[in-house]
């Protein structure tokens, strides 16, 4: 045998047989860089708290972990932000790499330290871009796809390849997890890329049908100025709700019991002289009834479900803002 090899395989071994010994140091990561991956920071983060980049708020009772930051650059126009955070002991030997919200453009902090505390290795990503909003896609075909799906597959490449280096083996389960705009990352990389999961959890997934429903719902509350309901008036129309739903189940808790046989007709809420505080405007009183209405074709078919009576106090992510799609979305 090749006396050079000899360490190397002696640590392979260990770490196989003995839980929180490396086969590498979190600082050697650093090393693993290629041409299409850059690794800005590779260092231990010590038991207890810490403090996100760019964030005032530090996530508390974090074990000891390698954390990671890296840049993967798979087209001329891409500049996708990867972390991984590998536990330096009692690794579970599972990997956990977690979705992005809406329009991504940040880091899952909070849930990448929920997966650490649990003893996986974890990952994320800004799905390509920073900020909240869409305007990153615009002229940026390459970004769109990235965002669309290349950002977590290339991020769970590159944070299974870390792990293996770290650790001196594969975990022996990969799984997702994300929700909303997380959730249609999932089903997106089950679709495209089956083998890369052993199990994958796609919450309240943010589909096509969902997010054309939020730009139709914006388009028929948006394309009149008027119709704009200020979001003072929304306390009023959820008073309305609860006592117009109330019949249904006959308790005065300030709760719908059952949202989905409920069906509310904001005509009675109409002002019967000028605006004010406590009545809608003509045009209002139809925006409250396109909110509460399913996305329809013209033939009649359900596009998507209405959002049942008792949301009313949330509509302002929906067309409170002067742009609402973009909120919405970026918040899903």
């Amino acid at each position: 045998m090749n006396a050079g090899l000899l360490p190397s395989l002696i640590a392979l071994v260990a770490s196989a047989l003995v839980p929180g010994l490396q086969a590498q140091s979190c600082e050697r990561l650093s090393k693993l860089a290629s041409p299409a991956v850059s690794i800005t920071f590779a260092k231990t983060i010590d038991t207890g708290a810490f403090t996100p980049d760019g964030s005032a708020t530090a996530i508390s009772h974090l074990p000891a972990f390698c954390r990671v930051v890296a840049t993967i650059k798979p087209t001329a126009d891409s500049d996708i932000g990867i972390e991984v955070w590998l536990p330096v002991a009692d690794w579970k030997s599972k990997f956990l790499a977690v979705g992005s919200g809406g329009w991504g453009g940040s880091i899952a902090y909070d849930e990448m330290a929920d997966a650490l505390r649990r003893g996986y290795a974890t990952s994320a990503t800004d799905d390509g871009h920073t900020g909240r909003g869409a305007s990153f896609i615009v002229g940026h075909p390459e970004k769109f796809v990235d965002f669309a799906y290349r950002a977590e597959h290339e991020m769970t490449v590159e944070a299974k390849i870390l792990i293996r280096a770290f650790y001196g083996r594969a975990p022996r389960y990969s799984y997702w997890n994300g929700c909303s705009g997380g959730g249609r990352e999932g089903l997106l990389q089950a679709s495209r890329y089956p083998d890369e999961f052993d199990g994958i959890i796609a919450g309240d997934s943010a589909n096509i049908r969902r997010n054309a429903w939020a730009l139709w719902l914006a388009v028929e509350t948006f394309k009149d100025p008027s119709a704009y309901i200020p979001p003072d008036k929304y306390p009023i129309i959820h008073r309305f709700a609860v006592d117009a739903c109330r019949a249904s189940d006959g308790l005065k808790d300030g709760l719908i019991e059952n949202p989905e046989s409920c069906h509310v007709d904001f005509r009675a809420l109409q002002c019967q002289g000028p605006d004010g505080p406590n009545c809608l405007t003509t045009r209002q009183t139809q925006t409250a009834q396109t909110i509460i209405s399913p996305a329809t074709t013209s033939t009649g078919k359900i596009l998507f479900p209405r959002l049942e009576p008792g949301t009313e106090l949330r509509w302002d992510r929906l067309a409170g803002g002067p742009r609402p799609a973009d909120l919405f979305l970026g918040n899903l």
